[in-house]
């Protein structure tokens, strides 16, 4: 009996500890009162938050109101001048009305005034408001993320608890089983002892008597009670034993579940987000690869048709210049066969000529033959009668010589004649002769040259047939290169329409596996949205230019801007000098002396600032890598340092370079390069921050404006350890280069952002580029200065998985902005006001204006309130709205009119190519030249009929100067309306 009440209570214990484990597996977490602190706290913090939200949403809508004010402001301005002038002007009958007039909106003025006072104080305490309640959520905000941390560890801590209680209740199961196993062995050997007792009692009885039978008989009953008990307490221990087991494995199971629970909350959640990520990502691969492999196949096969076209193309050009060639030498043996033939006709003329000719000087040599001898005749017979004249002269008589003597000489005389006659006939008729022979030859050398003639002519004759022949043959080869050209011209056209789809794709697959932005459609790509992409990824282009982009297609023109490695570099160089060391002696001069000295280094250094000033805008204005002068004036902005600090040209210079370096490269290079900044050490006075007389306003700045924004779950703690990891980054003032003054670094640990090291600066870097906040803030200050100035959060936190994704490299995260529907919705374009330097440089580079004053443009760009290296303060220009307040807007009017009146501004130039036969066409033309939204028709017809009636426009170039001066003025009011501020 005393074995049997054992194991009962063995079994009892069993039981017990299976329930209790069985109680542990199954127990609810009871309410923590940690946890409700943690959410009371996050409550809080949502709460101070909220706050700060609206009173930030006050202070915009006060700013709002104080902007309309300000546009009533200048149009009541702008009636009342015009009132004064209708007072200047009335007549007496008129005038009362009109001063009358004046009066009342002097009184609306004024009333306008008190109301802008008003508005003013209120903003005043609106922004007082904002500042104290934003410095009064940094502790909730920070005490919310304590409280999630600590309720984070505790959660941790009770799992880790739970498991060793589970861990121990496995082991007195365990022990339990042992010692039920233990019962159960003696409960076998217990039944075995009965038994044999039984028997032994039963063979006892056999030998007895009746009254000892009665006795053995009990005994035995009572030993097969037992024996019975012994059965049934064996029963329930393997009950027992069964139950314990049963236990057993609900508790292991348990302590297993603990234990897993254990094992997840000590791995990091983002390890557990990355394990999860690579395998969506293996999927979404996938399907990038596929598209990759069609894209690159078929930009392989647009390649291949476009070296087919080159080929035909030149196949065609050779084509052309052999059918050109031969058909020159066709149409010049052509022509030689005509002038030959020409020849021949001549000679044949010449022949027929010559031998007219010859026929009448033989004709003439016998005529004057004949007189010849018909002279001879009258000679002889001159002679004969002279003769017997003067044999009559001799025989007459002295009275009748006279007579005779005059008849003689009269004889004698005409003998003479007749002689002097046969001479000149005999003299005609040797000529005759000798015209003739020489007509004789004359017509054996035509028949000569007649015979070579038709000789030539029967060859030219030959090889013109032969030219032709050829050109026809040259003129067959080139219409089958022309057709062989279209075809391939049609080819590439059908394998070019292949890739925008592809593309498309392409992209859709790459927002897709790095949670980017849905993509926009390459059918949606238009005119208006290529001129959007040319002045937000630059600041502006001429029509021609935004043609060229429109025709790139969506994909191209997006990686035109983006990829600025492929693009030209700008060769405009600068060369900053460094300040020479000053002199030990100086610092023993008198204060006034020593004054002198400063001013004498200064006045150059200023000098040098200016020209670099100029030379950044001539940059902004001229390179071909638009969108990196256009980030690097962002990030100018965003990491902002005031020249007037230092006087320092070639720091900021370096530091300028910086930005341009890695403007669409590497967010992360950017960061790791501003804490070894000369500049921003300079300007920040990290100089002096050193171990034991700390500074913080380098550490307060990269993380509240530089990387992780304000409020971005930092606490003051984080800002002073910051602090501390960047002692001892310092430079050298004389070299401008970075300084690490190892031995003025604070070396204690650090605990920043939760982590605790020896942290250096560039540690810093690193622990900053793995906050979320730092990709969100710096994704969502790009999108509001490329894009609109109110994203979703949606959207923005889309850019900032991007840019997580590509490890901070800033060109996928650019060309998901610039191919995305976000970007060309109707809140993105047409919709930033333009910062003075990218009003001037926009109108600039819209109007191809050449050989530009940039000294004229700088002072002009500061006269608007914007002067390059001179931001107001750490935090950058005020920018948006603040840009066009009542005093600016007529200064920026005024600016731009005086830029665009210069001479250098030739619109004559900018619309020759363009058919201008109506002044409407001129204004439209200098509207999409200059302006991004379009006025209303009402103020371009206006508009047309101040511009009147120009000359034709084959008489511009004559007549330039001017119609210049006509365009030029129509171009400075379209720039002095509200539309052209805008881009």
């Amino acid at each position: 009996m005393k074995k049997t009440s054992i194991m009962k209570t063995k079994r009892q214990h069993v039981w017990t500890a299976g329930i209790a484990i069985a109680m542990f597996a199954s127990v609810a977490v009871a309410a923590d009162p940690l946890a409700d602190a943690a959410n009371k706290k996050i409550a809080t913090a949502k709460v101070a938050t909220d706050a700060v939200s609206a009173a930030n949403d006050e202070v915009r809508n006060i700013i709002a109101t104080r902007a309309e004010s300000a546009r009533k402001y200048a149009d009541t301005s702008r009636e009342l001048a015009a009132a004064k002038k209708v007072v200047s002007k009335a007549d007496a009958t008129a005038k009362p009305a009109a001063e009358k007039k004046v009066k009342d909106i002097d009184t609306k003025i004024a009333s306008i005034r008190e109301e802008r006072k008003k508005i003013d104080a209120n903003l005043k305490a609106a922004q007082e408001k904002y500042t104290a309640v934003r410095r009064a959520s940094y502790p909730v905000v920070a005490e919310k993320a304590a409280a999630e941390k600590a309720l984070a560890e505790k959660v941790a801590a009770d799992k880790a608890a739970a498991y060793k209680v589970a861990q121990d209740k496995v082991n007195v199961a365990k022990a339990a089983v042992n010692k039920a196993k233990a019962a159960k062995t003696a409960a076998d050997k217990s039944c075995k002892d009965c038994v044999a007792k039984a028997a032994a009692a039963k063979k006892a009885t056999t030998g007895k008597k009746d009254a000892a039978k009665v006795a053995a008989d009990k005994a035995a009953k009572d030993a097969e009670a037992k024996v019975a008990a012994a059965k049934k307490a064996m029963t329930d221990n393997d009950t027992a034993v069964k139950n314990a087991e049963k236990a057993l494995v609900a508790a292991t199971a348990a302590a297993k579940k603990a234990a897993e629970a254990k094992t997840a909350a000590d791995k990091n959640n983002s390890t557990k987000r990355s394990a999860d990520s690579i395998a969506i990502q293996t999927v979404k691969g996938s399907n990038l690869y596929i598209v990759i492999r069609a894209k690159d196949d078929a930009v392989k096969e647009k390649v291949t048709a476009e070296k087919a076209l080159a080929k035909a193309n030149s196949a065609e050009s050779k084509a052309n210049s052999t059918y050109a060639s031969a058909k020159k030498a066709a149409d010049a043996a052509t022509a030689a066969k005509a002038a030959t033939d020409k020849s021949l006709a001549a000679a044949d003329a010449t022949k027929a000529a010559a031998k007219k000719a010859n026929d009448a000087k033989i004709i003439a040599a016998k005529t004057a033959a004949g007189n010849a001898a018909a002279a001879k005749t009258a000679a002889d017979k001159a002679n004969t009668d002279k003769a017997a004249a003067q044999k009559i002269l001799a025989a007459a008589a002295a009275d009748k010589k006279a007579a005779a003597e005059k008849v003689c000489n009269a004889k004698i005389a005409a003998a003479k004649v007749a002689g002097e006659n046969a001479n000149a006939a005999k003299k005609a008729a040797d000529a005759a002769n000798t015209a003739k022979n020489a007509a004789v030859k004359a017509l054996a050398a035509t028949d000569k040259n007649r015979a070579a003639a038709k000789k030539a002519a029967d060859t030219r004759t030959v090889a013109a047939k032969k030219a032709v022949a050829k050109a026809a043959a040259a003129k067959n080869t080139a219409d089958k290169s022309i057709a062989a050209t279209k075809a391939a011209r049609n080819t590439v056209a059908e394998k070019a329409k292949v890739i925008p789809p592809i593309q498309d794709r392409l992209a859709v697959e790459q927002a897709k596996m790095n949670g980017g932005l849905k993509p926009m459609a390459s059918k949606d790509w238009t005119y208006a949205k290529a001129r959007h992409l040319v002045v937000r990824a630059g600041f502006g282009g001429t029509p021609a230019e935004v043609q060229e982009v429109y025709e790139m297609g969506l994909h191209d023109a997006v990686d035109h801007f983006v990829e600025v490695y492929r693009q030209p570099v700008a060769n405009i160089e600068f060369d900053p000098a460094r300040l020479r060391r000053g002199e030990r002696w100086t610092s023993r001069l008198p204060w006034d002396e020593r004054q002198y000295m400063t001013v004498k280094t200064r006045n150059p250094e200023r000098v040098q600032q200016a020209e670099m000033r100029r030379w950044w805008l001539k940059r902004m204005a001229e390179s071909p890598r638009p969108l990196q002068e256009k980030l690097t004036l962002f990030w100018h902005d965003h990491f902002a340092v005031q020249y007037k600090k230092r006087y320092r040209t070639y720091m900021l210079f370096k530091q300028n370079q910086l930005f341009r370096t890695y403007a669409v490269d590497s967010y992360s290079a950017m960061l790791r390069g501003i804490v070894h900044d000369p500049a921003m050490i300079s300007y920040l006075d990290n100089n002096v921050n050193y171990k034991g007389n700390g500074n913080e306003n380098f550490g307060r700045e990269i993380l509240e404006l530089f990387s992780m924004g304000e409020g971005g779950g930092y606490s003051e703690d984080d800002l002073r350890e910051a602090s501390r990891a960047l002692t001892g980054y310092n430079y050298d003032s004389t070299t401008g280069q970075f300084r690490n003054l190892a031995t003025r670094h604070d070396l204690e640990p650090k605990k920043i952002l939760g982590a605790t090291g020896n942290w250096s600066g560039d540690d810093l870097v690193d622990i900053i580029l793995r906050q979320p906040a730092t990709a969100k803030y710096i994704s969502g200050k790009l999108f509001k200065f490329l894009a609109h100035d109110n994203p979703y959060d949606e959207t923005v936190d889309k850019m900032a998985e991007v840019m997580r994704y590509s490890s901070y490299d800033l060109r996928p995260v650019l060309s998901n902005l610039f191919l995305s529907e976000e970007f060309y919705n109707d809140k993105s374009m047409g919709s930033h006001i333009k910062g003075p330097a990218e009003l001037a440089v926009g109108a600039i580079r819209d109007l191809g204006i050449k050989d530009v004053n940039y000294g004229t443009i700088d002072a002009a760009i500061n006269q608007m309130g914007q002067l390059l290296f001179e931001p107001p303060n750490v935090a950058g220009w005020n920018e948006g709205r603040t840009w066009i307040n009542a005093e600016r807007i007529l200064i920026r009017y005024n600016q731009m009119a005086r830029i665009l009146e210069s001479p250098n501004v030739d619109l004559v130039e900018l619309l020759k190519n363009d058919k201008m036969d109506t002044s409407e066409k001129v204004v439209d033309q200098l509207v999409k030249a200059c302006l991004v939204v379009k006025p209303d028709p009402e103020k371009c017809k206006a508009l047309a009929e101040f511009l009147g009636k120009l000359p034709p426009q084959s008489e511009w170039e004559a007549k330039k100067n001017e119609v210049n001066a006509k365009l030029r003025a129509v171009l400075v009011l379209l720039m002095s309306s509200p539309d052209s501020q805008l881009g």
